[in-house]
């Protein structure tokens, strides 16, 4: 109902005066106000200029019938979602499904039971307004989820599925583009010296500022349309990083002009709180096909320019170089190593322990791998998996994650401890692997453990390949669960969640990271949390370091949690004397 109304205004289409005048007399008393058209065109007509809340429509008229009527309303965009209550004298069912068909919210038939009818149309209303509400706090989570908080800028998220498709675009087309890291420089020292609040008033005016001095930027608020994309676009990392992705890029002079008008803009005072504040900003450019063909190596190397443009002074820009072909000899070198850790036993699996939010005892643990390198040092795996899956080192080393952290959860178990659940995560290439279902199930059966006890853990990156449906399928029937890693690192999009065999969410920490200053962000993990609950998915937060954070999560009604708060991963003896823990037979974070 329009929040300036009294009363529900209810549109009466009916050619018969008395039929009219008899709804009318039937409703009013109900606490319904009504306006009555004799015809389609004027049913039409008054739709656009009084907005009813509901519409009842005669089925049978001269000149436009009501099956037109309501087909019309439909494609009008103020009416797709109005409610509208067939009434027909029609009870044969091909008019009743011409009716639904038409676009028909319900129907009834004549001769109307005048004393149900009022009920009838407030129950519609209630479930119109009760959806009308579901797809509002749908449009406001996309909008949290894709867009910056503080600027309104395209996130991440945005950013990586803006830039897919524009070089997809660019490689249909032939063409050139470049993207632009941007990072302000003395931030840090801004934000320390005025303030957090002074800070984030800075970066709108720095948004502000970039959008203007950019020939077009993004601000359509539809992730997934096929409106014609803009030449350029901006967003916002997070902190104080930017990134200018400018379409159709024809030459470096053109790039350098819009690199040189940025640090021109930024370059001038901004007023803070009555304060002149001085920043400035570096800028990497890496540039589509030459420094990159795909989008990773496109922002990593607009990354790894910016950290040159630093290294030279600041306030300046600097386009990706062969430079780094020092870095890409020693990534060859790592590579070659990698290939004998497996056969030198030098890779290792620790385990981090996942705390169950209501009684604060381990539940279970999540299986990570290091690599102990004679000649690198110890490497976590952001150093070495990405290498592995990128060569298919991925396979033989995931079966030995597989198979390693299950004989490890029996040989706990065999010592008398509480079992505990196993998490691994998977990679995208183990996924689409025929043989992984099998190779888990031999697993399973070789150290009789049970499948309820063994997560899997992937990405959500994996819900973009076409045939993970059925290897999931056939990870679920042996009957372990599934679990979505770092849930709104990428694509947070929950309609995946419906249609995938999926357990529970791992919020990715990111979400945490900035809730005890930002309600902006809290506001976004909570409600990604109570939609994962809606859905019937367990929720749990990894990365969770403060007590404040535990607190809001706890608050939020999640389940699990891991971090830093409680504990690093553990080697395997370390996690047996934590269950030996004498507060009770499992592990007790304190409270």
């Amino acid at each position: 109902m329009k929040l300036s109304r009294e009363k529900p205004l209810i549109l009466v289409v009916d050619d018969e005066p008395g039929q009219r005048l008899l709804t009318s007399a039937a409703l009013n008393p109900g606490g319904f106000t009504t306006l009555e058209a004799e015809d389609g065109a004027n049913a039409l007509r008054l739709c656009r200029s009084e907005q009813p809340d509901l519409v009842l429509l005669d089925i049978v008229m001269p000149g436009l019938d009501g099956f037109v009527v309501c087909q019309t309303l439909r494609q009008q965009p103020g009416s797709r979602d109005l409610p509208i209550l067939i009434v027909t004298g029609l009870d044969d069912l091909d008019s009743i499904e011409k009716a639904y068909d038409a676009g028909a919210t319900d129907f009834i038939t004549k001769p109307i039971q005048w004393l149900v009818l009022s009920h009838r149309l407030r129950y519609m209303l209630r479930a119109s307004q009760t959806l009308q509400a579901l797809r509002e706090s749908e449009e406001q989570i996309r909008f949290l989820a894709y867009y910056d908080h503080l600027t309104h800028l395209p996130n991440r998220m945005l950013l990586h599925e803006r830039l897919q498709k524009s070089i997809e675009s660019a490689k249909l087309h032939a063409q050139p583009l470049a993207v632009l890291f941007i990072d302000l420089d003395q931030f840090k020292r801004i934000n320390d010296s005025l303030g957090h609040h002074a800070g984030d008033l800075l970066l709108q005016q720095v948004a502000a500022r970039l959008q203007d001095c950019l020939r077009s930027v993004d601000q359509v608020y539809a992730p997934h349309s096929n409106l014609p994309m803009p030449r350029d676009i901006l967003a916002r990392l997070g902190g104080d990083e930017f990134v200018v992705l400018l379409n159709e890029a024809s030459h470096s002079d053109a790039i350098a002009k819009v690199a040189e008008r940025i640090l021109t803009v930024l370059s001038r005072p901004f007023l803070i709180e009555n304060n002149p504040v001085f920043t400035g900003c570096s800028i990497g450019v890496a540039c589509y096909p030459i420094d990159g063909d795909d989008m990773e190596t496109l922002l990593k190397n607009a990354d790894a320019a910016l950290y040159h443009a630093k290294s030279e002074g600041r306030n300046n820009y600097q386009f990706y170089s062969g430079w780094m072909h020092t870095a890409a000899v020693h990534q060859i070198e790592k590579e070659s190593l990698l290939r004998k850790a497996l056969d030198h036993q030098e890779l290792a699996l620790y385990y981090q322990p996942q705390v169950d939010l209501d009684s604060r005892r381990m539940v279970g643990v999540e299986a990570l791998l290091h690599w102990h390198s004679p000649q690198l040092g110890d490497m976590p795996p952001a150093d070495f998996i990405p290498i592995a899956e990128e060569t298919g080192l991925i396979i033989p080393i995931g079966e030995w994650v597989i198979q390693t952290a299950i004989q490890q959860a029996r040989a706990w178990r065999e010592m008398g401890l509480p079992p505990l659940r196993m998490a691994i995560n998977l990679s995208p290439r183990q996924v689409v692997d025929a043989r992984l279902a099998a190779l888990i199930a031999q697993a399973l059966e070789e150290n009789n453990w049970p499948p309820d006890l063994l997560d899997l853990e992937i990405t959500e990156s994996l819900f973009m390949k076409d045939q993970v449906m059925d290897s999931l399928l056939a990870l679920k029937q042996l009957g372990i669960r599934l679990v979505v890693d770092d849930f709104g690192a990428g694509y947070a999009n929950f309609s995946y969640l419906r249609r995938f065999p999926i357990d529970r969410l791992k919020i990715d920490k990111s979400f945490l990271q900035d809730i005890q200053s930002c309600e902006g962000e809290q506001t976004l993990a909570a409600a990604v949390i109570a939609m994962a609950r809606s859905l019937r998915l367990g929720v749990i937060a990894e990365g969770v370091e403060t007590a404040t954070q535990m607190a809001f999560l706890q608050a939020a009604h999640c389940n699990e949690m891991q971090g830093f708060l409680f504990s690093q991963p553990c080697s395997p003896e370390q996690i047996a004397a934590l269950l030996r823990h004498p507060d009770g037979d499992s592990y007790t974070v304190s409270q």
